[in-house]
């Protein structure tokens, strides 16, 4: 599991690194666990490269053994239960 923050809005005098405090108060009052990359390219670009609107995130993509997308989960319908659920059942196949 990885997060990617969406934050870094690509501003003329602004970096990515300047985000990462807040990123990390977030996860850690969330819990997190998991590794997380601060994006380097500007959200707005990021949306459009990876096929997303603004109200998609947070967006979940999970993947199978092969490294195909099993599904996406978008926006406020992504629900953590539903996730498990599929999880649960990649691994159960060969």
């Amino acid at each position: 599991c990885i997060s990617l923050s969406f934050d870094y809005g690509g501003g003329k005098d602004e970096t990515p690194e300047e985000h990462k405090e807040n990123v990390l108060q977030f996860l850690q009052s969330q819990n997190a666990t998991f590794d997380n990359v601060i994006a380097s390219v500007p959200a707005e670009a990021l949306y459009k490269l990876l096929g997303f609107n603004s109200a998609s995130i947070p967006a979940i993509l999970v993947y199978d053994r092969e490294g195909h997308i099993a599904r996406q989960f978008e926006g406020p319908e992504a629900k953590y239960s539903d996730v498990e659920k599929l999880v649960a059942e990649l691994l159960e196949q060969p």
